[in-house]
């Protein structure tokens, strides 16, 4: 049976805060170096694929206000994260500073995941049928696989 879209970003969610802990709780500094490389990765393609699957999905087929505010919202965060991302790419692995602000990127990333999960997942099962929802899937895969970081 095919997953749905939101079954895979549930799936991915998981994964990410998984990684975003084992990068924290790690000590060694090139695996600490090269975890962050991987989850950094994965986030930005998955952050695309959202953006141009279900988000485009909310934005061009359902338009009303709380969806667009939603979307609107999680974009911003997208954009927040970003910016952590860019941050601790330009930061010594090695500072406190580093620490701290993967810390914060893992606290905003579980607040976004737990909103997106609640908001989101609830609007997306009540306008889009079973059937768009895996189709969302196939493209948010296809789409994740074009990713440019």
């Amino acid at each position: 049976m095919e997953e749905t879209i939101l079954t895979k970003l549930h799936s991915e969610h998981l994964d990410i805060e998984h990684d975003l802990d084992l990068i924290i709780r790690t000590q060694n500094e090139s695996v600490k170096q090269e975890l962050f490389a991987q989850v950094k990765r994965k986030l930005v393609e998955h952050m695309e694929g959202e953006e141009n699957s279900i988000y485009r999905h909310f934005r061009e087929d359902i338009k009303d206000g709380r969806n667009l505010h939603f979307v609107l919202t999680s974009d911003s965060e997208h954009h927040s994260i970003k910016e952590y991302l860019q941050r601790l790419t330009l930061l010594d692995i090695k500072s406190e500073r580093w620490q701290e602000s993967l810390k914060e990127l893992a606290r905003i990333i579980k607040e976004h995941v737990a909103d997106e999960e609640d908001e989101m997942f609830a609007e997306a099962k009540e306008d889009f049928s079973k059937e768009e929802l895996i189709q969302f899937g196939t493209e948010f895969e296809n789409l994740k696989s074009h990713s440019i970081l």
